[in-house]
């Protein structure tokens, strides 16, 4: 996906984090690769979404400045999460495990998404069977066929 013209992010639960620098330095990092953003503006365009988060100037400040390392999980994913939202994505990958993470509920997460990235197209990878979670979205349904 990362070598076709069009931007993608991905929601994944166990998303990667260089572990030697900060959370900023991670995101900054894909953003000046993709879109040559400058590490000011990250910061500028990371602050628009502070209150979809409910993070205060504080909160967001540590968020930036912090090793992935010294993050608990669940903040951790918050971070996931920003970055996606940061990459203006044309399409959003989501992988299954992504809403069965407690983070900030599944609710928070789709509207949140919906605000910051209401033109770009979701795919919601999930196992054959199972019922796409949070259910109360209504998923438009697309059976993947696996080559022969």
């Amino acid at each position: 996906w990362n070598a076709q013209p069009f931007r993608t992010a991905y929601l994944d639960a166990s998303a990667p984090f260089l572990e030697n620098v900060s959370i900023l330095e991670n995101i900054w990092v894909p953003l000046a690769w993709r879109r040559s953003i400058g590490w000011a503006e990250v910061v500028r365009r990371a602050g628009r979404y502070r209150d979809l988060f409910g993070w205060s100037e504080r909160d967001l400040r540590h968020l930036l400045a912090s090793r992935p390392g010294d993050l608990p999980p669940a903040v951790l994913a918050c971070a996931v999460l920003l970055r996606a939202v940061l990459m203006e994505p044309e399409w959003l990958l989501i992988e299954p495990g992504w809403f069965a993470r407690p983070l900030l509920g599944p609710e928070h997460i789709v509207a949140l998404l919906e605000r910051a990235l209401g033109c770009s197209r979701w795919l919601l990878l999930w196992p054959q069977g199972q019922e796409p979670l949070p259910p109360e979205v209504g998923w438009h349904t697309i059976q993947l066929e696996a080559d022969a």
